[in-house]
């Protein structure tokens, strides 16, 4: 085992997941400040939002400088950020360290907005309807919930096309589907665990209780700061909680 692949194994097998669950229990006061919550909101939140995140780079947040800047070159971070902008983000970040299979933690009708993006892929049908569950929970009456997810259709398509490359004799795209070139340690949250298209997740959002289901185009719709919180399209959509 590498260097990098020891340090992940550290943070995400050892440390990160005994503070998790330590603090599985706790429960939070929201704060007014906060146009609502961001679940999963990995380095990206706007300063008025308050994100909530299991990743381990939350703890790292006192942590000093020389250290960050050692950690950042074992991170798939580097994809994304450079140094500096990886550590000025840390720092400026808001967000609680919480791992959302425990739940949302705040209080029944509590929060006027929720925001997820490139999260509900990533954990199973039935922990998805549970999180969707818990988002209807903490939303004050009349509160709404914005979700992107990767788009399924667009995938599906993708598919055919790789099939259709094969049988010309192009063996490159349909690779993506049948190998892997991942080598060491992956976390749960690393590989989406069910994708959906717009009629399955309005369906999912129908089932525990939500209400005025619609589907919006990338920073369109009646969700707050949409131009500062949403980064990445795919399928949206935007639904109500019940007055």
């Amino acid at each position: 085992m590498n260097l990098k692949d020891a340090l992940q194994l550290f943070a995400w097998e050892g440390l990160n997941p005994l503070l998790l669950r330590w603090n599985r229990h706790k429960r939070y006061a929201f704060n007014g400040r906060y146009a609502g919550i961001n679940l999963g909101c990995g380095l990206d939140n706007p300063a008025n939002w308050l994100g909530i995140d299991g990743g381990a780079y939350v703890v790292m947040q006192s942590i000093p400088t020389p250290i960050l800047r050692l950690v950042y070159r074992f991170t798939t971070a580097r994809k994304s950020y450079c140094e500096d902008e990886y550590i000025h983000r840390i720092r400026r970040i808001k967000v609680l360290h919480h791992d959302l299979g425990y739940g949302i933690p705040f209080a029944d009708s509590s929060v006027p907005a929720i925001y997820t993006s490139h999260l509900l892929e990533h954990v199973t049908r039935i922990d998805a309807q549970r999180l969707m569950k818990e988002c209807l929970r903490v939303l004050k009456p009349g509160g709404m919930v914005r979700i992107v997810v990767p788009s399924l259709e667009k995938q599906v398509d993708k598919m055919r096309e790789a099939v259709s490359c094969y049988e010309r004799g192009d063996l490159q795209p349909i690779q993506e589907y049948l190998t892997s070139n991942v080598v060491g340690y992956n976390n749960a949250y690393n590989n989406h665990r069910w994708m959906y298209n717009f009629r399955d997740l309005s369906d999912l959002l129908q089932r525990v209780g939500f209400i005025d289901i619609t589907e919006r185009l990338f920073r369109e719709g009646n969700f707050p700061d949409l131009t500062q919180i949403e980064t990445r399209g795919g399928v949206i959509i935007e639904a109500l909680k019940g007055r």
